[in-house]
């Protein structure tokens, strides 16, 4: 026979031997509760019924949801490196043309590109006049992109070779015509002319040195 507990609502068999033996009451194995058989038969077995402690599985996140999650937090990531690493971004000479192009879609400025190495002295000189030196020098940027002026380091040098002299030369110092905001395009060359003072010590030589 099938009984059911009448507090859990567990159902399960009972033999006739069991029956006997049970002396009218049973224990439910599943709550403990002591019934009567009898009076709890049922003829199928019915579908146990929650604990109150007991709860519905809850239904999956849909895998667009997920998806569109993942994307927002990779594109909001993006974004933040972009921030914070433009500057460094846009002095890479293979990612510069991608900046560029994004630049004019979407309107922003990317920053000066600036790399000292790609600088070249094509030739330079300091010759000895009266009262003063005159120093030239022939300037080309070797970069595939339009660069500012740079800095020039202009160091004085006895005939050991110590440095006895040295001055710093800024684009306003050394061409009149240049302002800040000047670049000098690809493959671009400028020249410089600038008297210098002489030094107390005796000059056996110099150098320049881009800054």
């Amino acid at each position: 026979m099938l009984i059911e507990c009448p507090d859990c609502h567990h159902t399960h068999s009972l033999t006739t031997e069991e029956f006997q033996e049970s002396d009218g009451t049973t224990i439910c194995p599943e709550c403990s509760c002591q019934f009567d058989p009898l009076a709890n038969l049922v003829e199928t077995v019915a579908a146990r019924k929650p604990f109150a402690w007991e709860k519905s599985e809850k239904k999956p996140i849909s895998n667009s949801f997920w998806h569109l999650g993942v994307f927002v937090g990779l594109l909001l990531l993006g974004f933040q490196f972009l921030h914070f690493k433009s500057d460094d971004l846009a002095q890479n000479r293979i990612i510069r043309p991608s900046i560029l192009q994004a630049c004019k879609l979407i309107g922003c400025q990317p920053p000066t590109y600036r790399n000292i190495k790609e600088f070249s002295v094509l030739h330079s000189s300091l010759e000895l006049q009266e009262n003063h030196y005159i120093l030239q020098a022939a300037i080309r940027n070797e970069a595939p992109f339009p660069q500012a002026f740079p800095d020039i380091k202009l160091t004085l040098l006895n005939y050991s070779g110590t440095p006895v002299a040295h001055r710093i030369f800024h684009p306003g110092d050394y061409q009149k015509q240049i302002v800040t905001e000047n670049l000098l395009d690809p493959s671009d060359t400028f020249t410089i002319r600038l008297d210098i003072a002489l030094p107390e010590a005796k000059v056996g030589g110099f150098s320049i040195e881009l800054l």
